[in-house]
């Protein structure tokens, strides 16, 4: 075989590799093909426009806060489990109001139950005694009629403001849970149990924010702040209650239209 059929050959295979692997030839290459002689101007004008059009076609469109939606892509975690359809109450609870009965009852009590304690000592009575070797010693016992009493204000106290702790978590968690239309946990248990309370409370502002998240309110309540200051006096609690109040009416106003 000649020279130019040797040439012509090696040009056919070479432009028909560049033509299957057009996608991974840049244009600087195809130039220097071009300027060879290896490939003509209209397989180079084609190669040319195909690189624009890659270049000119947007890129696929990811909805903005989500991951890619592919067949083994994993869903939101907030779109899981649809936003709650349920029953929202009528009334708004004043978390303040509440706040402030329970802490004047156990403040109130405990002052008086130190009152009457104080008073009891000072009514005391007192007796002269002889031992049994003959010497005399003064007895005085106080008031048990003032202690008795003392003690019936502050444990009394303290089970009116258990009273008002218990109905007013589970009234909270029992709206909440009917909203949701699903129990996220046992309002008595969570209202109840000592150590039990503090994760529950937790749960249910955790709750609280993905349910606002879902209605277009991320960042709606911080769990663990609003947890953490719970042990400040039970600060937490009517936050908490504000802003379920808060939630209740954008709810409404939503299902309103």
């Amino acid at each position: 075989m000649n020279v130019e059929g040797l040439k012509f050959n090696f040009k056919k295979a070479l432009t028909h590799q560049t033509v299957v692997q057009r996608s991974h030839t840049t244009l600087k290459d195809a130039k220097e093909l071009l300027d060879s002689g290896l490939i003509t101007r209209a397989e180079f004008q084609q190669i040319k426009n195909e690189h624009l059009a890659n270049f000119s076609s947007p890129p696929p469109q990811v909805q903005q806060g989500y991951p890619p939606q592919g067949p083994y892509a994993s869903p939101s975690p907030h779109q899981q489990i649809p936003p709650g359809n349920g029953p929202v109450p009528d009334h708004r609870r004043s978390g303040w109001s509440v706040w402030v009965v329970y802490l004047l009852v156990i403040i109130i009590g405990s002052i008086l139950g130190s009152v009457v304690y104080v008073m009891a000592l000072e009514s005391e009575q007192c007796y002269t005694e002889t031992d049994y070797y003959g010497y005399e010693y003064d007895y005085c016992e106080p008031d048990y009629g003032l202690m008795l009493l003392s003690a019936i204000v502050n444990w009394g106290s303290t089970i009116v403001a258990i009273i008002i702790y218990i109905w007013w978590a589970y009234s909270m968690y029992s709206e909440f849970n009917a909203y949701l239309q699903r129990e996220v946990l046992p309002p008595f248990l969570a209202a109840c149990i000592p150590i039990f309370s503090i994760y529950a409370f937790y749960r249910f502002c955790d709750e609280l924010n993905k349910e606002a998240t879902k209605r277009g309110r991320p960042g709606f309540i911080d769990p663990t702040v609003t947890c953490c200051l719970t042990f400040i006096i039970g600060i937490g609690w009517p936050i908490y209650q504000g802003k379920l109040n808060e939630f209740w009416d954008m709810v409404a106003s939503q299902q309103r239209g």
